[in-house]
């Protein structure tokens, strides 16, 4: 018996496979064609309400000062043929849902293989003041101008908020986390990001204010009238402050707890991994 010969016809067979495989199943590779499908909508929407959307892919875009609430929804899919990605992205639902006033972006996908491959994006146009309710599991997220409370939270991506004069949450667990222009209570997590804090110049004096990082620098600019308790902590990086703290305690390179004018507030940033820098 020749064995050479065999092991040859054996290994092409085996690699005809392989190649024959990834032509046919979905294991190998993502669809190679994409269609793209945009949604306009529009609901009467007064000042004072409230703004609700979800992406599990894509990136979700908010600008205040509009007369209405108005979003253009971007539908991405990816299928085998021209055909098949057309008829996917032609099969997603997107409206918009008062319910009070809060309005929300409702989605309704196809049950499908391919459904995993549709992404959705939000660029939305609201009144002021608007609070914001925003999530996306694999995008950006933007607001400006909105000039109401803000809960905005993504998996993988940035978040960047300006103009947001309530209470703000913003969280990230990877990318970097923006506020600026923010007067009330605030709270930025970051697992792998930086965070960047402006507080308005007319911000209110007792706010609380905590920013997280766990693997990121922290960089906070505060308002002239700033008065809190203030702890800064950091496991590895260093601290520089050119706000006068009355410190409380030791002096130490990894953590300052004091008080900034009267202390009625409250300021905590703590990062496990990076600098903090208070201004």
């Amino acid at each position: 018996m020749n064995h050479g010969k065999i092991g040859i016809i054996l290994a092409g067979l085996t690699a005809g496979c392989l190649m024959t495989g990834c032509i046919i199943t979905t294991g190998c590779s993502s669809p190679p064609i994409q269609a793209q499908r945009t949604v306009e909508l529009a609901a009467p929407m007064a000042a004072g309400g409230i703004f609700a959307a979800e992406s599990e892919n894509g990136s979700i875009q908010v600008q205040g000062q509009a007369t209405q609430c108005h979003v253009t929804a971007t539908i991405t899919g990816r299928g085998w043929t021209d055909t098949q990605a057309s008829e996917l992205v032609n099969q997603v639902q997107v409206r918009l849902e008062p319910a009070g006033n809060k309005i929300t972006v409702v989605v309704q996908k196809p049950i499908s293989d391919l459904a995993n491959t549709i992404s959705l994006s939000y660029d939305a146009k609201v009144p002021s003041p608007c609070d914001l309710e925003l999530i996306s599991h694999n995008g950006n997220i933007t607001a400006r101008s909105t000039q109401g409370a803000a809960q905005c939270q993504t998996q993988n991506g940035r978040v960047n908020l300006d103009g947001c004069t309530g209470p703000v949450r913003a969280k990230s667990q990877n990318g970097n986390v923006e506020v600026l222009g923010f007067s009330q209570d605030l709270e930025a997590t970051s697992q792998n990001g930086k965070v960047t804090l402006v507080q308005a110049a007319q911000a209110q004096p007792g706010t609380m204010i905590k920013a997280v990082s766990q693997n990121g620098s922290i960089h906070l600019t505060t308002a002239p009238n700033l008065s809190a308790k203030v702890r800064l902590t950091t496991q590895n990086g260093s601290i520089h402050t050119s706000r006068p703290i009355a410190v409380e305690g030791k002096i130490d390179r990894s953590q300052v707890t004091g008080t900034i004018g009267t202390g009625t507030g409250e300021l905590i940033l703590e990062t496990h991994n990076g600098s903090i820098t208070l201004e």
